[in-house]
């Protein structure tokens, strides 16, 4: 997935926007896009076609009709379907996901956006993040990832704000959060 993120990480006094009047503040907004890359889309669409060589050999090109005897090749084919179907939707829709952090409502917005129109957003106040976090993704063919969290009050899931290759930047990230939001 390429990241793009408009959040400057603030590692000195030049990271912070100044707005003229001499007085530095942090931004009243940061903003996070991930969006599905080119190259995701294709392996999404190449390996959701690939699901459907199970049913076309299984079912449609033998050219019989459905006996109870076959209703093994009919499960095996309605579970490549389930998973090849949605990895096509993926892949047509082009899923792109931004969470905006807005210290001025003290709301934390995810956008989910696709192809056709498509938009699914879902809003979080200040006043229901518990904690924010960042765990590390220990991944076994890869360098780990960490990724900053906002643990919400009576939700099973955390919610995902952002993942970082380099642990200082997620550490940054999570203070700052977690200090802004606290003192809202």
């Amino acid at each position: 997935m390429g990241n793009r993120h408009s959040l400057l990480m603030r590692n000195g006094a030049d990271d912070i926007p100044d707005d003229g009047s001499g007085r530095t503040e942090p931004p009243h907004r940061l903003v996070f896009d991930e969006a599905m890359g080119p190259a995701v889309r294709v392996l999404l669409g190449g390996f959701g076609l690939f699901t459907f060589l199970a049913p076309w050999e299984l079912l449609v090109r033998p050219g019989h009709p459905f006996e109870l005897a076959e209703l093994p090749f009919w499960l095996v084919s309605l579970g490549a379907l389930a998973v090849g179907l949605p990895m096509l939707a993926g892949e047509i829709l082009g899923l792109a996901r931004e969470i905006v952090v807005d210290f001025d409502r003290r709301l934390v917005v995810e956008t989910t956006r696709g192809d056709f129109g498509l938009r699914f957003c879902r809003a979080l106040r200040f006043a229901d993040v518990v904690a924010v976090e960042m765990v590390e993704n220990d991944w076994s063919d890869g360098p780990s990832t960490w990724e900053v969290v906002a643990r919400i009050a009576g939700a099973r899931r955390a919610w995902s704000i952002h993942t970082f290759s380099g642990r200082q930047a997620a550490e940054a990230l999570r203070d700052d959060l977690a200090t802004r939001i606290a003192a809202g």
